[in-house]
């Protein structure tokens, strides 16, 4: 119709992707193992289900412990796991960046980003610690604080790196709503392909058992009203905001200025996806997420769309995480 190849050329791309997609669906279904084949299955006969986490209030420990306890558990324990991989590829891909920054001085901006994260875990933790020495252990109500004190931590010192990089437009502006609507179909259409073709390569069923989400603490827990609120703002407000500041309005726009904006925000979302550790094989879905929520900054030279989407990509998620567990009840 419009008389141009790009359209043709996108959607034989797609049909040879969803070829992938196929296999790998087919690999999954009939090649890999399930589950519970994979080890011996929990024999434990006739053992009473414990309660709820937030049953007996938000911030009812099940399982109280001394205050001196508290502190030695927010302590950070190195442990080799996956997540060591992870944090692995998130500083080699830093190193690139501080390489091929080098003449300006990229370290610096790097260094003041790596600070803030760890700026901002301490502080998360250090909240934890403190209200589970004052409630008497860990409860559902002390993690949902201290994951809201983590992403205000972090939404600050993203907020101050993001003025000191200053704002730029990165590549030829679009309607805000033009860029959040297609951002969405590009998230539709992306997430779940890419997600099935490196989960069927690598034998997903065998290692999707091992991956832990921070909101599955939440999965088997009776928040009510105000958990359900502080779970809903820490995780679908503050976080958005702070991971957006951080990475789409300070690293994507320092980065391009000394590479091209397509390589800014393909580095940028390399570095988003794997600095979230905690998902596992499933970090594909926030490595496709980052460059996608790249895009739209480059697109509006702004970072309010890119936190709608966030905002929306993560209440989605919530929402469907408190229904499920409001159904299981």
């Amino acid at each position: 119709i419009t008389g141009s190849r790009m359209w043709q050329r996108r959607f034989m791309a797609l049909a040879v992707l969803d070829g992938f997609v196929a296999i790998a669906l087919i690999a999954l279904l009939w090649f890999v193992p399930s589950p519970a084949q994979v080890g011996p299955r929990d024999t434990t006969p006739d053992v009473a289900p414990t309660a709820a986490p937030g049953s007996d209030g938000l911030f009812t420990s099940l399982n109280p412990i001394e205050p001196g306890a508290c502190v030695e558990s927010a302590v950070p324990h190195l442990t080799f796991d996956s997540s060591i991989i992870w944090t692995g590829l998130a500083l080699f891909f830093a190193l690139i960046a501080a390489w091929l920054g080098r003449e300006q001085r990229a370290w610096r901006l790097l260094g003041a980003a790596l600070g803030v994260f760890v700026l901002a875990a301490v502080i998360g933790d250090a909240a934890r610690a403190g209200l589970c020495a004052a409630t008497g252990g860990y409860s559902p109500g002390v993690l949902l604080l201290g994951l809201n004190a983590h992403g205000l931590a972090l939404a600050a010192g993203g907020l101050l790196l993001m003025k000191s990089v200053g704002d730029q437009p990165l590549l030829k502006d679009l309607p805000p709503l033009q860029v959040y609507a297609q951002s969405l179909y590009y998230a539709f259409v992306w997430v779940p392909r890419a997600a099935i073709v490196v989960w069927g390569v690598i034998g997903a069923t065998m290692l999707l058992a091992q991956t832990h989400a921070p909101l599955d603490l939440f999965h088997s827990a009776q928040l009510g009203v105000a958990g359900t609120g502080l779970l809903l703002l820490g995780g679908a407000v503050i976080g958005p905001i702070a991971e957006e500041l951080l990475f789409r309005g300070a690293l994507l726009p320092y980065f391009a200025r000394f590479m091209t904006p397509w390589r800014a925000i393909v580095l940028q979302g390399l570095l988003f996806g794997v600095l979230h550790t905690e998902h596992g094989i499933s970090i594909v879905g926030p490595l496709v997420l980052g460059m996608i929520l790249g895009w739209a900054r480059a697109r509006t030279g702004s970072v309010r769309i890119p936190i709608l989407l966030h905002m929306t990509f993560n209440a989605a998620s919530l929402t469907m995480l408190v229904l499920l567990t409001s159904v299981s009840y």
